[in-house]
């Protein structure tokens, strides 16, 4: 799979679909007679791949790929799915890394979604993933992660599957990658941050807390007309991602991943209201700004700042009185419908 790969495929024989998955190697056995059905929607990011399996009835034997981290939810199907030898739900996600082991079993035609991390060189979220405890035996880990970060996973990967299904270019705009990998990061720290952790507020600001809050607003403020995301506003500081979440959990009760997605909301509307701006579409201004799941972003606008962007488009056309304005006011955001 290429570097920034994004597919959609069919699958009659189960070889073939376990031949392309990321972060576990696995043997698998169909349940059901007759011809084998299922289907693989995949985004490649460098090195993070997402991917969302359908599949028939199957058994399974696996291990975690050489290199690999994997990260495994189950979105649909989970009523008789058994993960070494228990049920499991989606609100689990499976972590495979080292020399864990997964035995499963899938009793109806089922979906999940598989993140996978580069091990060597990777992402924080592999990084905290190699880390864990639970995989020193080599036995998979089961994780029943914050509320919020299990289904922010589920959105992700139902909108990925509806993405690659249409045939949508969104996946495709760079821009709108680096959010959807911003967005993937930051659910995988919420997946497996340990549950004390995850919902508890933090103390009050300490100096150096305040120090790096301060610092990322100067940097923020020196780069007004891109988004920024959290991986960049860390190496810029020079913090960690751990530090980096502290200090904006214990100042502001919020990550940092939603304190900057809330900053590239207002730079949109800023978009929208600018009557002198390049911009002809909704759909334009939210891809440019790392919004590549559409269907949210027209919600989450809403819901802000009490319209659609499309309101908020044509209002700012008229304005201006471009009434010969041949550009769709209207919000474009057909896929992923969310």
């Amino acid at each position: 799979m290429t570097e920034h790969a994004v597919l959609r495929l069919e699958f009659s024989e189960v070889e073939d679909l376990t031949a392309q998955l990321r972060g576990i190697a696995a043997d698998v056995v169909p349940l059901l007679p007759g011809r084998f059905t299922g289907s693989l929607s995949s985004v490649q990011l460098g090195d993070i791949g997402i991917q969302v399996v359908r599949s028939a009835p199957v058994l399974l034997l696996g291990t975690a790929a050489p290199g690999m981290t994997g990260l495994i939810q189950l979105l649909d199907g989970s009523a008789d799915a058994r993960w070494n030898g228990r049920r499991i739900g989606p609100e689990e996600v499976a972590l495979c890394a080292g020399r864990s082991q997964h035995e499963a079993v899938y009793q109806e035609a089922f979906a999940c979604t598989v993140i996978g991390f580069d091990s060597a060189g990777g992402p924080g979220g592999a990084k905290m993933a190699r880390d864990q405890a639970p995989l020193a035996d080599g036995s998979l880990a089961t994780l029943r992660p914050n509320a919020d970060a299990q289904a922010g996973l589920a959105v992700i990967g139902r909108a990925i599957e509806a993405a690659t299904a249409t045939g949508c270019a969104v996946l495709r705009d760079a821009e709108a990658r680096r959010g959807l990998r911003a967005a993937i990061l930051d659910t995988t720290r919420g997946l497996l941050a340990p549950p004390e952790a995850a919902g508890k507020p933090q103390g009050c600001g300490s100096p150096s807390r305040q120090r790096i809050v301060h610092a990322a607003d100067a940097y923020l403020r020196a780069h007004p007309a891109r988004p920024i995301y959290t991986e960049e506003l860390c190496a810029a500081l020079g913090v960690s991602a751990t530090s980096l979440y502290q200090a904006f959990r214990a100042t502001f009760g919020m990550s940092p991943h939603r304190y900057l997605k809330l900053r590239r909301m207002g730079m949109v509307r800023t978009a929208l209201r600018a009557r002198s701006g390049p911009w002809r579409s909704v759909k334009a201004i939210a891809l440019s700004h790392g919004f590549w799941h559409l269907g949210q972003f027209a919600r989450d606008y809403k819901a802000l700042y009490g319209e659609t962007p499309s309101v908020t488009l044509s209002r700012t056309r008229m304005a201006g009185h471009d009434v010969g304005d041949p550009g769709p006011a209207g919000d474009g955001l057909p896929c992923p419908a969310g």
